[in-house]
């Protein structure tokens, strides 16, 4: 019964830690003045910046994959979940259909934290991530057509001084 009690008050704690850290997301994407990018020339696609904070994963995470090396467009390369967005759809709907294409993750609209800055590249796409909960107790159940591995980062690996810091590059 000890472990057992020890079990719930683990859950419990992570749980609270969790909701406090949704809502501080949440409050910062809301003050956040995103920058868009429209360029015609550009497909544009989004991307599922997926937080996750769980009994497993106590510390904040972020999900990553490493794509299959059978995709004709970027095999092999570490990713968010996400793509081009289909006839009609917004980033918004785009992120969500992909996290469930490719974990296998159903998530409802009410997970959509907020959108970050567009991201132009160089390989044609302007790119709109889409921050959302996973939330937890999540059952990942990842595409093996799309994607090869998945990986929890912590977010607070993303702080440490030897993690390359993103610039823009010239398109």
């Amino acid at each position: 019964h000890r472990e057992r009690r020890y079990a719930l008050a683990m859950v419990t704690h992570v749980s609270k830690e969790a909701f406090g850290l949704r809502s501080r997301i949440l409050a910062n994407l809301s003050d956040f003045e995103r920058q868009s990018h429209q360029d015609p020339d550009l497909t544009p696609a989004a991307v599922a910046v997926m937080i996750v904070q769980d009994e497993r994963h106590p510390d904040p995470c972020f999900v990553i994959t490493r794509r299959t090396s059978k995709l004709r467009q970027h095999p092999g390369q570490w990713a968010l979940p996400g793509g081009r967005l289909d006839e009609g759809e917004d980033a918004r709907s785009a992120a969500l259909r992909e996290t469930h294409e490719e974990l296998g993750v159903r998530l409802d609209p009410n997970a959509i934290l907020g959108l970050l800055d567009d991201y132009p590249t160089r390989s044609g796409y302007t790119i709109t991530p889409v921050v959302v909960w996973g939330g937890s107790d999540m059952m990942m159940n990842p595409n093996p057509d799309e994607v090869a591995e998945v990986y929890w980062v912590p977010l607070a690996d993303l702080e440490r001084p030897e993690v390359p810091r993103l610039r823009t590059a010239p398109l």
